[in-house]
C-alpha cells in the first residue's frame, strides 16, 4: 500500500505488489466453451480463499436462485466444501481451480474475500468488487484494512461478514453491476497496482 511506505521514510520505497505475468493471459472463451455457455448473461464469480469461506457459501446458495437468472455465476467453494443439493442453471460449482486467470478473464464483476494478493490481482485486472472481508473475531484485522483502503479510494464496494445475508449480497451485487463501469475506469486511473517491473529495478540497482 501506497501509505504503508511512510512507516519507513527513507528505508522504504514503493513498487505495488508483485503479480506473475500469466495472471494478464487469461482466456475467458476456454470457460465458456468448458462450460458450454452460449447464452449472453453477465458473469459473476464467488470466492474465499483457498479454503473457500463458509459465510459466503451460504449467502450464494440462500441467493442462486435469483442470481442464476442475471448471471452466469462460478462459485468457487473450497476444499470439501462442494454442496450437491445446491444445483441451478447457469450455476456452477468448483472446489478449487489451478487456472484462476481465465476465470477472472471470464467475469464481470467478483465477489471475494479481501487478502492482499488477491485484490491486487484483480485491481491489476480492473475487476469490479464486492469485497467480504474476514471480521476481526475470526482475523487480526488486516482484511478490514485492504477493503476499507480500496473503498476509501472509490476502487470496490465492501459488505461486512457481520450484515451478510441474503437481502444485502443481492443490492450489494445489483449495485456493483450497476455501477461497474465507474468502478473499472477508477481501477484503470490507480497506478501501481502490479509492482513487478519496480521491483526487479530495485533488486538491479542494489544488486550491482
Amino acid at each position: 500500500f501506497a501509505d504503508t511506505v511512510k512507516n519507513y521514510q527513507e528505508k522504504g520505497i514503493f513498487t505495488g505488489t508483485p503479480i506473475r505475468k500469466s495472471l494478464f493471459n487469461g482466456n475467458a472463451n476456454k470457460i465458456r466453451n468448458e462450460y458450454n455457455i452460449t447464452n449472453t448473461l453477465p458473469t459473476i464469480l464467488f470466492f474465499g480463499g483457498s479454503i473457500g469461506s463458509v459465510a459466503i457459501n451460504r449467502a450464494v446458495y440462500s441467493s442462486i436462485t435469483e442470481l442464476s437468472k442475471k448471471f452466469n455465476v462460478f462459485h468457487i467453494v473450497g476444499k470439501n466444501n462442494i454442496n450437491n443439493n445446491i444445483t441451478a442453471n447457469n450455476y456452477h460449482q468448483l472446489e478449487f481451480v489451478s487456472n484462476i486467470e481465465d476465470y477472472f478473464s471470464i467475469a464481470d464483476i467478483v465477489v471475494s474475500r479481501a487478502g492482499a494478493n488477491s485484490i491486487f490481482e484483480l485491481c491489476a485486472l480492473n475487476k469490479p468488487m464486492l469485497l467480504i472481508p474476514l471480521p476481526l473475531a475470526e482475523s487480526r484485522g488486516d482484511q478490514i484494512q485492504n477493503a476499507n483502503y480500496l473503498k476509501n479510494k472509490n476502487l470496490c464496494m465492501v459488505l461486512k461478514q457481520e450484515n451478510l445475508n441474503k437481502t444485502t449480497l443481492l443490492n450489494s451485487i445489483d449495485t456493483l453491476f450497476k455501477n461497474k463501469n465507474i468502478y473499472i475506469n477508477n481501477l484503470k486511473k490507480e497506478p501501481n497496482f502490479n509492482g513487478t517491473d519496480k521491483i526487479i529495478l530495485e533488486i538491479k540497482k542494489h544488486s550491482k
